[in-house]
């Protein structure tokens, strides 16, 4: 029994280890790190990516891709899958068609912030990411890969008569700054200090924010 119990011990560590040996995909290629302190859509241009070393007279477009997890934090229990990558997050850019960079082109992407809203396909739902201030992301390619990167896909047109008009839109704010943690335990912290602190609510208009670096 006691045997039995080392083998499988020893052949899990075996499988684990596979998984984690797997080679990177920063192994090759040209790769940059971003960092977003916000929430929202961001666009990349051409000279942002000069800028962060990138040979872009032969580079194809097409290649480029975007690495990362959004800002939610992990979970904390042993049931999810371990990753071996990073997941490809699928991006926009802008006339990558004809497999060259021109100074008009640029990339779009949406970051999600480590404080954020997501909807689980009833209700919006607010998040804090305890565990980090920003999000990352690494962006570049690989000249060798044959694949070209993940892009975000369209969805299918509406069909059918129009049956309601919306004539305004919803915008949502939270004030939760953290500020008090009981005990000093780690995980979650809050701040209610209404009554002796401005609260001011700031609507961000929908827009491109230029790169956070």
């Amino acid at each position: 029994m006691v045997q039995q119990i080392i083998v499988s011990f020893f052949l899990f560590l075996l499988s684990f280890g596979k998984v984690l040996t797997a080679q990177s995909f920063l192994a090759a290629g040209k790769w940059a790190k971003i960092e977003l302190k916000q929430p929202g859509m961001y666009a990349i241009t051409k000279a942002d990516l000069l800028s962060m070393g990138f040979d872009l007279s032969s580079a194809d477009p097409r290649k480029f891709k975007l690495f990362g997890i959004q800002g939610k934090a992990l979970g904390q229990t042993n049931a999810p899958e371990i990753r071996n990558q990073c997941p490809e997050i699928p991006i926009k850019i802008f006339g990558e068609e004809d497999g060259k960079w021109n100074d008009g082109d640029y990339v779009v992407f949406y970051g999600q912030g480590v404080k954020d809203w997501e909807f689980d396909g009833e209700s919006y739902r607010h998040f804090v990411n305890f565990y980090a201030s920003s999000t990352k992301f690494v962006m570049g390619y690989n000249a060798a890969d044959t694949n070209n990167g993940k892009r975000v896909s369209y969805s299918a047109p509406v069909t059918g008569a129009i049956s309601k008009i919306y004539s305004g839109n919803e915008e949502r704010v939270f004030h939760d700054r953290d500020m008090i943690i009981p005990l000093e335990w780690g995980g979650f912290g809050w701040e209610r200090s209404w009554g002796t602190k401005p609260f001011n609510a700031v609507l961000v208009p929908n827009c491109l924010h230029p790169l956070i670096r």
